[in-house]
């Protein structure tokens, strides 16, 4: 193991609470982040059909932007994806051995998941239309 795993797995053993006599075994926390992703997907899942029907109502308001606040949403979350997917592979890759490996890689899917559900909840308070010109009348 490289001095850098050992390190990696000090680090991991030290994040168990105070309370324990000894260091929760790593097959023990990959079955606790797998519990906590079983529910952060679907928490992600509804947060972004809460956000998509709030895009969609706008777009209601303000069928002339283009691209629509709906498809600009489904774009975005696409694209976010791919990035979390992507990211949260190669953090893995610091470890050779297969179970820190997905340990790993699981921690990160979880961090990055909770912060989604953040940006998507406040994504349409954040989004602000513009406001429609009012026509100035000029005195006559």
């Amino acid at each position: 193991m490289s001095p850098g795993a050992s390190f990696a797995v000090l680090l991991l053993t030290m994040q168990t609470p105070l309370t324990a006599p000894f260091p929760v075994p790593l097959a023990n926390m990959q079955q606790q982040v797998s519990l906590e992703l079983s529910v952060i997907i679907p928490r992600l899942n509804r947060q972004y059909q809460v956000t998509h029907a709030a895009m969609r109502r706008r777009d209601v308001v303000q069928p002339d932007m283009q691209p629509s606040y709906q498809a600009a949403l489904e774009t975005a979350q696409r694209a976010w994806l791919v990035y979390r997917n992507a990211t949260c592979t190669s953090f893995g890759y610091e470890f050779l051995g297969a179970a820190l490996r997905r340990y790993t890689r699981d921690q990160c899917l979880l961090r990055l998941s909770e912060a989604r559900i953040l940006e998507l909840r406040r994504l349409p308070q954040a989004i602000v239309p513009p406001r429609r010109q009012r026509r100035m009348r000029v005195p006559g």
